[in-house]
């Protein structure tokens, strides 16, 4: 007998020889096989929800952090504006009613990037410092 390679067809001629058996083992292959391709449905059925579900979570959470690194991009700004004008942070925080101690960490960071004040580099080692510990604690609660 030829070797098939297709899988396929080797499949079909192995449930050929198994339907050309009595008809109680014919049946015994047909109810395996629909056991088989019901179990094959159902895996692809449940992949395809996981995947669905998993790609929203991941747009859900794309967008609280975008909007959290915005929300911060604005605060920092408004922080360096007030920096240059040579305001402490006391007032600062009074003026822009925010915590002190968030207003403080922000200051330090930008100390380092004085006089020029590039917004976008100080809220992203803002965010790798203190939202990656926020994270870390959030998962505690």
């Amino acid at each position: 007998m030829m070797k098939m390679q297709n899988a396929g067809i080797r499949r079909a001629i192995e449930l050929m020889r198994e339907m050309s058996l009595f008809w109680y083992l014919r049946k015994a292959a047909e109810d395996k096989e629909k056991r088989r391709r019901d179990r094959a449905a159902e895996d692809a059925y449940v992949f395809d929800k996981g995947f669905e579900q998993g790609i929203e979570q991941g747009l859900s959470l794309g967008r609280k952090q975008g909007l959290e690194r915005g929300v911060t991009e604005v605060l920092i700004a408004q922080i360096c504006r007030k920096l240059e004008k040579g305001k402490p942070i006391e007032v600062i925080s009074e003026e822009l009613e925010t915590d002190p101690e968030k207003v403080r960490k922000i200051c330090e960071i930008a100390k380092k990037f004085a006089p020029e004040y590039d917004v976008k580099a100080i809220c992203a080692v803002y965010m790798d410092r203190y939202a990656a510990f926020r994270d870390r604690n959030s998962n505690l609660m």
